[in-house]
């Protein structure tokens, strides 16, 4: 049985638990026999390169050109990218000014079976969340509920005393800046076995225990200096909803994801167990082995609910495009003043990272880019933002991809495809 699913990481560096933690979080094993074939599989191993075939354009030789939007080859660019980095499923949407460019999808749900994945399909997204998170903080700012400045003390006084001092007094704004000195050793808490899924209480008691018990532990820097932290957005979620008194879940969904649109968003591996299955699979491949292990949804094919801030979102990718325009100041995507989209994009205090975007300079356009890549190592996303000529892209894969190559190489293509659209 491998190893249990990590949290979202932007760093893209693989992590696998090795401690008692995964006990709590390890994989259910995918079962034999997935699909109706005789004994050894040979039928299935006969027709399913026929009926992939059938269904999508046939991969070219990789690496293929870029082309331009409009061609029609987005298709055959995902399908050659997915064959060549040997991809369960892959996906992809395109935008600009408001509306969706191009959108495709390539691939099966679950390696060891025929459904093929389709464009409506929801994709786990890991880290992109934070971004989300952030943004529903801005709305909560704008309402006047919260504050850039709130701190875990002004949120819970009675118990203040007994938080580091540093961290208390650390700001919402640098929680999701990873600028507040908070660490990322997430299970290294007293309290972990009680804040599991399989543990009884509502997740908002159990994210705000996680909580408080990672705000007692030593900074690993003085505030003001980066360090990407997980632990950050579980902080800022049980922040998030102490002043509120709604859970993290039900905010993003009537503050978000519904004002936008988003009908078919979530949280955790999407679907459901069983064959055929009904959304694409997560899947684990250890490093150097191109052997795909498909994982059901259910028990073990996320991280634990209570990290839901940092990384638990899922979304198709039409539904994510909703999004992308409201972070590109599409006209009437205007959920945010542009004052607070300014705030959450750009730069905190200079170091290269927002509030759940990292910004980057790139010559080939004005301004600075914003991007993010997502994972809990059954799953990869990844999204990239260039504002100042309102386009993006969202990719995704049902696999991890780390270290993340096959993704550098399709994002070249894709920015390439976005550059040429009129």
């Amino acid at each position: 049985m491998p190893a249990g699913p990590i949290v979202s990481t932007y760093s893209g560096r693989r992590r696998r638990i090795v401690s008692a933690a995964a006990l709590f979080l390890a994989l259910a094993c995918f079962p034999a026999g997935a699909q109706p074939a005789d004994d050894d599989g040979s039928v299935l191993d006969l027709i399913l390169p026929i009926l992939i075939a059938i269904r999508e354009p046939p991969p070219e030789a990789w690496p293929v050109a870029a082309g331009e939007v409009g061609d029609g080859r987005l298709p055959t660019i995902l399908a050659s990218a997915r064959n060549h980095f040997e991809l369960p499923a892959l996906g992809a949407v395109l935008v600009k000014d408001g509306q969706i460019l191009e959108l495709a999808t390539t691939g099966r749900r679950v390696a060891t079976s025929t459904t093929r994945v389709m464009d409506s399909d929801a994709w786990h997204i890991g880290s992109l969340t934070k971004a989300m998170t952030a943004t529903l903080a801005g709305i909560l700012v704008e309402e006047g509920v919260l504050g850039w400045d709130t701190t875990p003390a002004d949120v819970w006084p009675n118990e203040a005393t007994a938080l580091d001092p540093q961290l208390r007094q650390a700001s919402m704004a640098e929680f999701l800046a990873h600028q507040s000195g908070l660490g990322n050793d997430i299970f290294d808490v007293p309290s972990i076995a009680l804040i599991v899924d399989a543990a009884a209480g509502s997740v908002t008691d159990k994210r705000a225990l996680w909580a408080k018990e990672l705000l007692q532990q030593a900074p690993v820097g003085p505030k003001g200096a980066f360090f990407y932290s997980n632990a950050g957005y579980i902080v800022a979620g049980a922040m998030i909803e102490a002043v509120t008194g709604a859970d993290w879940e039900s905010l993003m969904v009537s503050r978000l994801f519904a004002p936008l649109g988003m009908s078919r968003s979530g949280f955790g591996a999407p679907g459901s167990a069983g064959l055929p299955p009904d959304a694409p699979w997560g899947h684990s491949r250890d490093a150097g082995d191109s052997e795909l292990e498909p994982i059901s949804p259910g028990p073990g094919s996320d991280n634990i609910v209570a990290l839901g801030p940092a990384g638990t979102v899922h979304t198709p990718l039409g539904d994510y495009a909703r999004y992308m325009h409201l972070h590109l100041r599409a006209a009437g995507a205007n959920l945010l003043s542009e004052s607070t989209l300014d705030f959450l994009q750009a730069p905190y205090r200079g170091l290269g990272y927002g509030m759940g975007w990292g910004v980057f300079r790139d010559a080939r356009w004005a301004g600075f880019g914003l991007s993010h890549d997502g994972s809990n190592t059954l799953w990869r996303a990844r999204v990239l933002l260039i504002p100042s000529l309102a386009v993006g892209f969202l990719l995704v894969t049902n696999v991890d991809v780390d270290p993340p190559v096959a993704f550098d190489a399709i994002q070249e293509l894709l920015v390439s495809r976005l550059l040429t659209a009129p």
